[in-house]
C-alpha cells in the first residue's frame, strides 16, 4: 500500500496501491538512471547469447529438428527465424566490409546492374526477399509434405541466416588466404547446407528428394533473379532510373 493517493501514469486512476487494479500499471515510474540502462543491455545480451547461440548449434546438427521445434513445439529457447536471417545477414555484410571482401565488379549504370549491386549490399534485405521465392517454389515441388507458404518461410529464414554464418567463415579464411575461389565455394557450400537442412526438415533423404531440392532452390532463386531484372527493365521503360 502507499501512503497516500496517487493518479496512475497509464489510466489516470486514483489509487493507493502500489500496481493499478484497473489496468496494472505501476503507481510510480522510475526514473531513468544508470542502473536502468546496465540493466537493458545486460538482458538484451543475455537474452540474444542464449537464444542466438542455441539456435545456432541446432542448426548446425539438427537442422530440421530445430524447425520443427519451432513450428509446433517449445520456442522459447529459439531466437526468432526472421530476426535470425537479418542479425545473420547484417553480421556477414558489416564483417565483409571491415574486412574489405567485396565480390561486386559491375560498372554499367542501367537499372537492372543498380539492383543486383544493391542486392548483394544490402543482404539483409535482399535475403528476405530471396526467401518469398524460394518458398514459393518449395511449396509447389513439396505441396504433399503438408507444409504451407509461410511454414517454408520460417525454414527458410533459419537455413538462409545459417548460411550467412557459414559466409562470415569464408570471408575470414578470404581475408587470410586471398584466393578469388572462395566466392565460389562458399555459395555451393551454402546451397548445399540449404538442401541438406530442407531434406532433414521434411525427413526425406532420397537421391530424388535432393534432386528436386536442388532444383526449386534453383528455380527459386532464378524467379528471384528474373523478377529483379523484370523491375530494372520496367523502370527503364517509364525513364526511371534508379
Amino acid at each position: 500500500m502507499l501512503r497516500f493517493m496517487v493518479v496512475c501514469p497509464s489510466c489516470s486512476s486514483k489509487i493507493s496501491t502500489r500496481f493499478c487494479p484497473e489496468c496494472g500499471a505501476e503507481a510510480e515510474v522510475k526514473r531513468i538512471d544508470r542502473n536502468y540502462i546496465f540493466q537493458e543491455v545486460r538482458a538484451v545480451f543475455l537474452n540474444f547469447e542464449r537464444g542466438f547461440f542455441y539456435t545456432v548449434k541446432e542448426l548446425a546438427f539438427r537442422p530440421g529438428n530445430l524447425v520443427r521445434q519451432f513450428l509446433y513445439g517449445d520456442r522459447r529457447k529459439l531466437y526468432k527465424p526472421i530476426s535470425f536471417v537479418v542479425i545473420s545477414s547484417i553480421l556477414y555484410s558489416l564483417i565483409s566490409h571491415y574486412l574489405g571482401h567485396n565480390i561486386v565488379s559491375v560498372k554499367k549504370n542501367d537499372n537492372v546492374s543498380v539492383i543486383f549491386v544493391w542486392i548483394t549490399e544490402n543482404y539483409a534485405y535482399s535475403n528476405l526477399l530471396e526467401i518469398l521465392f524460394l518458398a514459393l517454389t518449395l511449396n509447389w515441388f513439396f505441396k504433399k509434405q503438408g507444409y504451407n507458404y509461410y511454414e517454408n518461410i520460417i525454414a527458410l529464414s533459419y537455413f538462409t541466416g545459417f548460411s550467412m554464418l557459414i559466409g562470415i567463415v569464408f570471408v575470414i579464411f578470404d581475408s587470410i588466404v586471398k584466393t578469388p575461389m572462395v566466392d565460389v565455394i562458399f555459395p555451393l557450400i551454402a546451397i548445399a547446407y540449404a538442401i541438406y537442412a530442407l531434406a532433414h526438415f521434411y525427413r526425406q533423404h532420397s537421391f530424388m528428394t535432393y534432386l528436386k531440392l536442388l532444383v526449386a532452390y534453383v528455380s527459386g532463386f532464378l524467379l528471384f533473379a528474373l523478377s529483379a531484372v523484370l523491375l530494372g527493365k520496367v523502370l527503364e521503360a517509364f525513364k526511371i532510373s534508379l
